[in-house]
Formats: C-alpha cells, structure tokens, sequence
C-alpha cells in the first residue's frame, strides 16, 4: 500500500506540473494579438478549452465565499480539486494532503512569476518611454505611437503595449485602455501611461513628461539591480557552504584527527 501510495503522488506531482504548464500557456495566448496559422492551432486551441474548464470549475467554490471573479485564481481552484478528488480515490488523506500541496506550490509560483515580470517591466520601461517620446517628438499621436513602439518591444512591456493596441482596435478609447496597463501588468505601468493618458484628455506637454518619467524609469531601475546585487552574497552563502566547508573540513580537520588518532594507537 506505501508503494501505492508513492507511486500515486508522483503521478498527481506529474499531473500538477503538466497541469501548471498548460495554464500558463493558456494565459499567454489570451494576451496574443492573433495567432499565426499552422499545426500548433488545434493543440492551442486545446489548451485554451482545458483552461476554461478549468477555471468553470473553480469559479463554483470561489463564488460560494463570494469572491471576486479572476480567472487565475478559478484555474488554480479548478486543478487543485481536481488533484484532491483524484488523491481522495486511494485515500482522503493523501487527497488533501496533495490538494494542499498543489494549492500552495501554485501560490508561490504566482508570486514568483510576478516579482519576475515586475523585474522585467522594470527593465524594459525606459526603452519604452524613449521610443514614445522620440514617436511624439516627430510628429506622430498617441494611437500612431503606439503602432510604431509595440512591434519593436519584447517582453512585458511589449505584451502590454499590444494588448492596448489590441483593444484599442475593437471599439475602446485610447486613455482607457493605457489606464488599464497598471491593473493588468503592474503598478510599473503607471509611469509609462500616466504622461500618455494625461496629454490625451489635458494637453499636457507629452516630451517633456515622458522624458522625465524615462529618467525616473532609469533611477528605478539601477536602484533595482544594486538591491540585487547586495543579495548576491546571500545567495552565495548556502552553495558556499555546501561545497567549500566540506573541503576544508576533509582537508584540515580529518588529517589532523587521523593523526591525532593514530598517535594515540601508539
């Protein structure tokens, strides 16, 4: 029965991980502009059906304790039970131990996928605001602007720009949609579309602001990557001890001890 046991929580860990990768590409799709035509359409489109099953049977419990609708959370919800039923078929235990465990290793994945996309729309905002004010300054709107920065961004800060493009083409005003960037990806967004949004419904000189926000982007961004070296050194203790203190205890302590041992042989 333990041999059972094991071997059912490695398959649901298994199931998890794939689970867990399947969402994560579901969500990506989701912020496409289109999607190129060929033989990965019918495995995507796969994808983004298992990821509305998913979250159609998380949204259930969610709405229960009268959460707010977010369709991450109602997938996250949607796997763990699934994961907890399918544990609860060799014992209850093991269903709520792995729905547990499921339930927080997606949490911490969460959190770590944002701190690393905040990382990078860091990165990526002064790049952005420069090639806004450089669009501008040559005579071109807001809308035009933005046609021209989307398709030369990568990363997060692309991502998000081309979905306002995106929504922008359907019907949606063009403030509206740069102010839905910092609820969308992030409180670092706002120091690209608050000179956007306030030039578009107060004329506020846009040079001038978007080159100050871009000086700003920049500051941030280097206090940013000194914090992180300062962690350097944090990180390094633990492999350092790992591999350096075992080394220096065979080679200094253990000969020392050997012949410590072997002169009291004598």
């Amino acid at each position: 029965m333990s041999v059972l046991t094991v071997l059912w929580v490695l398959a649901l860990a298994w199931g998890a991980g794939r689970g867990i990768a399947r969402l994560r590409r579901s969500s990506a799709l989701g912020r496409r502009i289109g999607q190129a035509p060929g033989k990965g359409k019918d495995h995507d489109e796969r994808i983004r059906h298992g990821g509305h099953l998913l979250a159609s049977l998380g949204r259930l419990p969610r709405s229960l304790f009268g959460l707010v609708s977010d369709p991450i959370a109602e997938r996250r919800m949607g796997l763990t039970l699934i994961i907890g039923a399918l544990g609860a078929l060799v014992d209850v235990r093991l269903g709520v131990i792995a729905a547990l465990g499921v339930w927080l290793w997606m949490v911490r994945r969460g959190i770590h996928l944002r701190r690393k996309t905040s990382i990078e729309l860091r990165r990526g905002l002064p790049e952005a605001l420069d090639l806004f004010a450089l669009a501008t300054s040559a005579g071109l709107s807001v809308r035009q602007s933005l046609d021209e920065v989307a398709v030369r961004l990568e990363g997060p800060v692309g991502e998000a720009l081309k979905s306002a493009q995106r929504r922008i083409g359907m019907g949606m005003d063009v403030a509206e949609a740069f102010e839905e960037l910092p609820g969308m990806y992030g409180e670092s967004m706002r120091e690209l579309s608050r000179p956007l949004v306030n030039s578009l419904r107060y004329g506020t000189s846009l040079s001038s602001s978007l080159s100050q926000a871009a000086e700003q982007a920049r500051q941030a961004r280097r206090r940013q990557a000194e914090r992180s070296s300062r962690m350097v050194p944090l990180r390094l203790l633990l492999p350092l001890s790992v591999c350096v203190l075992p080394a220096f205890m065979l080679l200094t302590i253990v000969p020392s001890l050997a012949s410590s041992l072997d002169f009291l042989n004598l």
